[in-house]
Order: C-alpha cells, then sequence, then structure tokens
C-alpha cells in the first residue's frame, strides 16, 4: 500500500516537473500600458506587439521523453523513449509528431552539436550506468535528464536551427540509423580516421576512447609546438594576450573556483536526501512498534492511543518518502545537472582555446613559409620552380591564416556570448531551486504539525485508573520540580561562569 501511495506520488511530481520545464514566457513592456503611450505612437507599438507574438508563435515547441520500455534481451538489451513534440515552427514538416530513440541516439546528437558548435556550451546528457541502468528509478531519472537536454537544445539560439537536430526529432527509427550511417561516411571523407567514425556510431567505446585520445594528443603537440615553433621562427612570442584572452581566462578561473563549491553542495544534498529516505524508513519501524506495544496493553483506552500513534507514525513514513523523493527531484537532480552544466561551460573554454592555438600555428607556418620565400628571392631563385612552389605555399598558408583569424574571432564571441548567458541563467534556475526547496520544507512541516495534531485529542482522552492517576500526577509534580531546581541550579552556574570568564578577560 505504502509503494503504491508513494509511486502514485511520485508520478504526480513529475508531472508537474514536465509543465514547470516546458513553460517559458517572456514579456516585452512590463508594466507599460497603451493609455500611457502617446496616440502616434500607439499603433506601432501594437503592429510591434503583434509581430512579437506571430515570431513567438512561430517559435512555440514543447518537446517530452516519455514511456521508457525496455527493448531486447540480454547483453542486446537497452531503454527506448517516446520524445513527443508540438510545434508551430516551419523547420518542422509536421505540427504533432512522436519518434522513439534510445540513449545511443542522444550520446550521437550531442557528438554532432559539439562538433558543429565549437564554444558553445552543448546541453549534457546524464551518465552512463553500467550496474542497475534497468532500475526504475535510473531509468525515470534518466528520462528527466533527456528531457531537459532536448529542452536546452530548442530553446538555445543557435542549436535549434541545426538540421541533425531536426533530424533527430522528426525521422523515424529505421531512418535516423541510415541518416547516422551517412553522416560518419562524410565525416570520414574529410578525416583518415573515418572508419572509426562509423564504429562510433554503432555504440563502440573503443572508438571513443580512441577519438578523445587523439584530440587531447593533438592538443597537447599543438600547445608544444606552439611555444617552440614560436621562439624558432621569430624568436618573440606570436600573438599578444587580448582583451577577450584575458576575459576568457577570468571566466575559466570563475569555472574553476564554482565546481568544487556545485559539487561540495551536490554532496550535501545528497546526504539531506538520504537522511529524509532513512527518516521515512525510521518513522515506518516507530509506527510498527507503537502498534505492537498497544497489542501488549490490557487497558483499551491506552490500547486505542498507542494504535493512533502507530499509525500517524506510519503516515508520517509516507508523508517522509514523498518529501525524500521530491528533494531529490527539485533540489539534488538540479545541482547535480549543473556539475555537467559547469564541466560543459569549462569545455566550450577549451575549446575555444584549442583554435586560438591552431590559428597561432598557422600563423608560425604562414611566416616560416615566407621565411622559406625570401630566403629563395635573397638567392635570386626567382624564376625557379622551386621558389613558385615556395609562393605558391605562401599563397596556401596565408588563406589559412585567415580562415583560422575568422573562425577564432566567431568562437572567441561565441563563448563570450555563451558563458554570460550561462551566468544569467544559473541565476534564475539557483533562484528557482532555493525557492522550491525552501516551500517544500514549508509545506512538509506544515503537513507533518496537521498529521500530530490530529493525534494530540485521541491521546488526551485516554481514560487510566483514578489510583493510578493520581500517581502518575504526583510522579509529574515530582519531576517538574525537580527540573524546575535543577534549571535554577544550572542558571546559576551558568552565571557565575559567566561572572568568572568576566572577570578572566578583564584581567
Amino acid at each position: 500500500m505504502r509503494e503504491n501511495e508513494a509511486s502514485d506520488s511520485r508520478k504526480s511530481i513529475d508531472s508537474e516537473m514536465e509543465g514547470n520545464i516546458l513553460s517559458s514566457e517572456n514579456t516585452m513592456y512590463g508594466n507599460l500600458t497603451k493609455a500611457a503611450m502617446p496616440r502616434y505612437y500607439s499603433n506601432y507599438e501594437e503592429e510591434k506587439e503583434t509581430d512579437v507574438k506571430r515570431k513567438r508563435d512561430l517559435n512555440h515547441i514543447e518537446v517530452s521523453v516519455s514511456e521508457p520500455m525496455k527493448q531486447g534481451e540480454g547483453m542486446q538489451a537497452y531503454i527506448s523513449y517516446r520524445i513527443n513534440i508540438t510545434t508551430d515552427r516551419p523547420q518542422f514538416s509536421q505540427r504533432s509528431f512522436s519518434v522513439l530513440r534510445r540513449y545511443s541516439d542522444f550520446v550521437w546528437l550531442h557528438g554532432t552539436l559539439s562538433t558543429s558548435y565549437t564554444g558553445v556550451v552543448i546541453p549534457p546528457l546524464p551518465e552512463k550506468l553500467l550496474v542497475g541502468r534497468f532500475s526504475p528509478e535510473f531509468v525515470e531519472s534518466r528520462r528527466r535528464a533527456l528531457q531537459l537536454f532536448l529542452h536546452r537544445c530548442c530553446m538555445h539560439p543557435e542549436i535549434q536551427h541545426d538540421d541533425q537536430l531536426i533530424v533527430f526529432l522528426e525521422v523515424s527509427e529505421e531512418r535516423l540509423q541510415q541518416y547516422k550511417l551517412e553522416y560518419a561516411n562524410r565525416s570520414g571523407k574529410q578525416s583518415k580516421f573515418g572508419q572509426f567514425a562509423a564504429a562510433a556510431v554503432a555504440g563502440s567505446s573503443t572508438a571513443t576512447s580512441l577519438f578523445q585520445w587523439f584530440d587531447e594528443t593533438v592538443n597537447t603537440i599543438s600547445t608544444t609546438v606552439i611555444g617552440a615553433g614560436a621562439s624558432a621562427v621569430s624568436g618573440k612570442p606570436t600573438m599578444e594576450k587580448t582583451a577577450a584572452d584575458v576575459e576568457i581566462e577570468e571566466m575559466m578561473a570563475y569555472m574553476d573556483g564554482l565546481e568544487p563549491i556545485i559539487a561540495g553542495l551536490y554532496k550535501h544534498a545528497h546526504g539531506l536526501t538520504k537522511r529524509a529516505r532513512e527518516i521515512a524508513d525510521g518513522l515506518f519501524e516507530f509506527g510498527v512498534s507503537f502498534t505492537q506495544l498497544g497489542k501488549s496493553e490490557e487497558n483499551e483506552s491506552l490500547q486505542e492511543g498507542l494504535y493512533y500513534i502507530g499509525e500517524c507514525a506510519d503516515q508520517l513514513s509516507l508523508l517522509a518518502a514523498e518529501h525524500a523523493e521530491k528533494e531529490a527531484i527539485h533540489f539534488e537532480e538540479p545541482i547535480s545537472d549543473y556539475i555537467r552544466l559547469v564541466a560543459a561551460a569549462k569545455t566550450a573554454l577549451h575549446k575555444r582555446n584549442e583554435v586560438r592555438n591552431g590559428y597561432i600555428n598557422a600563423v608560425i607556418d604562414l611566416e616560416y613559409k615566407t621565411q622559406i620565400s625570401e630566403k629563395l628571392v635573397n638567392q635570386k631563385s626567382g624564376g625557379s620552380e622551386k621558389f613558385q612552389l615556395a609562393k605558391n605555399d605562401v599563397v596556401k598558408a596565408q588563406q589559412r591564416v585567415d580562415d583560422a583569424k575568422l573562425e577564432y574571432d566567431i568562437v572567441t564571441e561565441r563563448v563570450l556570448r555563451e558563458v554570460k548567458r550561462f551566468k544569467e541563467q544559473k541565476s534564475v534556475d539557483f533562484k528557482r531551486i532555493v525557492l522550491d526547496y525552501i516551500h517544500l520544507q514549508i509545506a512538509y512541516s506544515q503537513r507533518v504539525e496537521k498529521e500530530w495534531d490530529q493525534v494530540v485529542p485521541k491521546i488526551a482522552n485516554i481514560q487510566v485508573p483514578s489510583a493510578q492517576m493520581n500517581a502518575e500526577q504526583e510522579n509529574v509534580s515530582k519531576i517538574t520540580v525537580e527540573v524546575d531546581e535543577l534549571d535554577f541550579s544550572g542558571r546559576k552556574k551558568d552565571a557565575s561562569i559567566a561572572e568568572n570568564g568576566a572577570a578572566d578577560v578583564i584581567l
């Protein structure tokens, strides 16, 4: 019975959360009324309001992830999720539709977005779990995280227009698998490591690890070449720090400081949730003990009173379990999500530094090829085939510098904008997280108080024999006097200690 009630409670919590996550409305004019506007200005503002509303309607999209279902058996088993979309956006061919996706499909989408949008804080995915990945709690937690991932993607000013995102949301399961292979082949033609891309699409962890190792190796070599090449070619630093470089360094320092704080907050939030679940179990056992105690009593009135306490404790156990579940969803999970989000922001900053390193390498390469060309000119080899090849190399190197500079400028501007957006959204999110937590505690305390209030008159009505009652009253009076005397002597002792302490301070 308690499990069914707790399950129903979790379902209602999830539905409330879905409604909160997918609602986003912005007001344009605040409290400014049309009556306060000049007459000649009103028509323009009305047209502007209509245009804004029309654009908002065209930008409308609702995404939900539901109906997790286990597919397959044994090692090939996985969980599929139904994605439901309702939208007025013109890039979609349908207004309302649904598709089935598995976790590896989300991983593919995340990877393509990371490749296509260097410098963007790509919304994070929930982590993989090797043990217990089919447990109802984990599946439900992942469902919520995947829904949040898609919501962030669809609301992002750049990502929402991405072709891969549209394909992911709209095409059938069979067409998506075919598209993923085509995408891997296209990517493979641009890279000598294309054969590993196809393996990654199939979910190969080896290929993913190899890609990660290759990226890290290239970045390490690139950084080394920058330091050695700059001194070898020109003998001085190739690029001085710009204002954007300084700002990005400050952002990285901010993220490095924020990460352990969020991690510590999550640790304590997890501890609170764990303790709340333990309290729920403790209250249940507490109620069972009182019920058993009541059964052992001969006094029917006392037996009934103890039974009421046991019943109340059992109800409080359900409330505590429900409260722990709400804390996990509305407090622990959002903080855990922000650990991943901070990591995504740091990745965006690191990617920008990689682009900067690539630009510096291109500049070094241009300087080197220019020196070779000038050397051939000084050797009076201006008409030779060797000089023409060197000259062509300079032209190509210059084009690479121009392309790298353009990418560097775009990514720098993008990452500055993204981190600013991250900070603004963090303020909004943590305000909501803290308020939700406070309201949860208030509501829980009120419900607990209400449960105990209902028991008080029932306990007060317990009938006991008069002789026993007189003896009990005498004992209560005696205990009260002893407590009062103890309290008085304790206050005298505390006052004496305080006076001695004050005297010591004065001395």
